[in-house]
């Protein structure tokens, strides 16, 4: 029976679709999403806590991978604890990745007075080093002026790509709510929905795979401009989720959309194998540092397995040292080697680097 060992590495392939965003809000030069706040107060009360109004992303996804993507939300708030909750409104993106600003914000007290976000009230706040994938992100941050009980808020704003890290695979996920902590930052809310729609445009030839969860519609609305395919899901009264500790993962437990340009991981698989094959020749330090196993002659294959690992355990150790923005290629075993220490993607070079010197297929997963 053929023997042959597969040595795991983690890529945090899907934390690259995020946004950047500005100081201030920016020039209204994006299409207002949903009808004008002061036609969204007809809407009959479903909550005495907070209820969104309106839910609405589009996302254009260009033929070279980039895309652009818009988002709004308008929330009535019923009461003063809800007012507290939406006291501040925190996104939190990626700044390497791509660009974010704010088309506009407003607030329409209980009295009917619209109000703008300040200037001074909009912040980007960056939470990493600036460094790697762990640490590229940021908070965008503002608050509305007269957020009380009575009082409608609305927020829209527009992400678009800036790096592609892999352009050969594009995914999204959409729902209807929108998650904001509470004051006290020991849950979340996920207020009841109104109206919600999910609208995705590509080219019409482009093939695109997508999975509803839960009450979710699967079937789209189909819409073509030319050669651009627009494919719009919609929902109505969608009832709130009261979100709790040690829950299921989300599309478990509430309508979800999913779409990617792949359906299976071929793609992922060339695409890491391009980052790793390079890197896999026994060097004279690899040479080493099987030799410094000191393993007999004729010794079994379960042995040589258990001495790599064991080395690996002994020799190096785990550490977030990545290399290059994004964090997805592996350092060349001899920096490995050299450093003693390394992440999931450099042992795992290092140790298929070294099976391999022993005679033993083995492969990167």
């Amino acid at each position: 029976m053929k023997k042959f060992v597969y040595v795991y590495l983690v890529l945090g392939l899907f934390s690259v679709f995020s946004a950047l965003a500005s100081n201030a809000p920016a020039e209204q030069n994006t299409e207002r999403l949903a009808p004008a706040l002061l036609q969204q107060v007809s809407i009959k009360q479903a909550s005495a806590t907070a209820e969104v109004l309106y839910s609405i992303s589009q996302t254009k996804l260009e033929a070279d991978g980039h895309w652009q993507r818009t988002s709004y939300y308008s929330i009535r708030i019923n009461d003063l604890a809800s007012a507290r909750d939406y006291g501040r409104i925190v996104i939190p993106f990626n700044h390497y990745y791509s660009d974010m600003h704010v088309d506009f914000a407003n607030s329409l007290s209980p009295q009917g007075k619209l109000n703008a976000l300040a200037e001074d009230a909009l912040q980007r706040r960056v939470t990493g080093g600036g460094q790697d994938f762990y640490s590229d992100s940021s908070e965008l941050v503002f608050s509305l002026p007269e957020v009380h009980a009575g009082s409608v808020i609305e927020f829209q704003y527009t992400q678009k790509s800036r790096n592609l890290a892999f352009a050969e695979l594009y995914n999204e996920r959409s729902t209807p709510f929108w998650f904001q902590e509470k004051v006290a930052k020991d849950s979340w809310r996920a207020d009841y929905v109104h109206n919600y729609q999910f609208s995705f445009t590509t080219l019409a030839d482009k093939t695109i795979y997508s999975k509803s969860y839960q009450t979710h519609p699967e079937q789209s609305v189909n819409t073509q401009n030319g050669e651009w395919l627009t494919r719009t899901w919609k929902m109505n009264n969608v009832a709130e989720i009261v979100v709790e500790r040690r829950m299921p993962r989300g599309h478990k437990v509430r309508p979800e959309m999913m779409i990617s340009t792949q359906k299976d991981w071929a793609v992922v698989d060339q695409w890491t194998w391009n980052k790793v094959e390079d890197k896999l020749a026994a060097s004279i330090n690899v040479k080493a540092a099987v030799a410094e196993l000191a393993l007999g002659q004729h010794v079994s294959y379960q042995q040589k397995v258990q001495a790599v690992y064991q080395h690996l355990q002994d020799k190096v150790r785990y550490v977030f040292a990545h290399l290059g923005r994004g964090g997805y290629d592996p350092h060349y075993p001899d920096e490995v080697i050299k450093a003693g220490y390394g992440d999931c993607k450099d042992q795992t070079v290092l140790a298929v680097a070294m099976l391999q010197e022993l005679g033993i297929e083995s492969y990167p997963a």
